[in-house]
């Protein structure tokens, strides 16, 4: 079952595996623990899903912008 939501709080509570998209780009699939790692890895904050999630977009949204003006 896909579901789609920006109710983080209540996703991490029912999914086994999470995908991030951010302007149709997958920028993560996995597990919430997979997750967390990853976001220990890249230095985002890994409290919640909600702040990995704002970080990661954050990140994907600070490279767009410097690509777009290359």
């Amino acid at each position: 079952i896909l579901i789609s939501s920006h109710m983080l709080s209540e996703i991490e509570l029912i999914a086994d595996d999470i995908g991030i998209l951010n302007h149709g780009h997958l920028l993560f699939e996995g597990s919430l623990d997979e997750l967390r790692q990853h976001a220990l890895q890249s230095g985002f904050a890994s409290d919640n899903l909600e702040d990995m999630f704002l970080s990661m977009i954050d990140e994907d949204n600070k490279i767009r912008k410097q690509s777009a003006r290359l």
